[in-house]
């Protein structure tokens, strides 16, 4: 005769180890989403970082509003910036305070170079400074405008990632745009001496 004995803790160790095998899946589950996240992470990082890269590498390049030119037909190189500079210092500008004040002329030329038609404001109106649209502002704010007979400065704020200031110089023949020089600049010059003493003290580092 035999006598099965039954082990009144193997139920216990049984579910014992399927606790562990159960805390084991967990862990391995709970592992493997941190691992997602932290790919999701990377993966965002490296995409900003890559627009970052792309944005300083178009400060470099001539654009308007941290988008390219439409029409570049009239861009003028930079070689050409020490006869712009001795040809605005020798020009006695008017200097004006409106956007509609820029001639038509110019206006048109700007309109189509760009995609918005050259949207700006007035001195020390409001502007769309950041990409946070709460409400319909122009894009840009104007800094200086000075006009002459067959030169004219433009200074002016645009927005979005963080606000810069652009500087046009443009040449123009009897009402037509002739030429264009653009600059974007980390700076805020308003008026045509400060513009001209920061591009003469810079005219080497921008002919590249």
């Amino acid at each position: 005769m035999y006598t099965v004995r039954i082990c009144p803790y193997m139920g216990v160790s049984s579910s014992r180890k399927k606790n562990k095998t159960r805390l084991m899946n967990e862990s391995i589950r709970l592992k493997l989403i941190i691992g997602l996240i932290l790919t999701v992470i990377c993966a965002c990082n490296s995409k900003s970082a890559q627009q970052d890269s792309n944005i300083l590498k178009k400060i470099k390049e001539p654009h308007f509003c941290h988008e390219p030119i439409i029409d570049s037909t009239l861009l003028l190189s930079d070689e050409k910036l020490t006869l712009l500079t001795a040809e605005l210092e020798k020009t006695n500008l008017k200097e004006k305070k409106k956007a509609n004040e820029i001639p038509n002329f110019i206006r048109k030329t700007l309109n189509r170079m760009t995609a918005d038609n050259f949207s700006i404001a007035d001195c020390g109106e409001k502007w769309q400074v950041t990409d946070d649209l709460v409400e319909e502002l122009p894009a840009r704010q104007l800094v200086y405008l000075g006009l002459g007979d067959d030169i004219t400065l433009i200074a002016y704020y645009s927005g979005g990632i963080g606000e810069s200031e652009h500087i046009l110089i443009l040449k123009h023949k009897n009402q037509q745009v002739t030429g264009l020089w653009h600059a974007n600049i980390l700076h805020d010059f308003k008026t045509k001496k400060e513009i001209l003493i920061f591009i003469k003290k810079n005219i080497k580092k921008m002919q590249f």
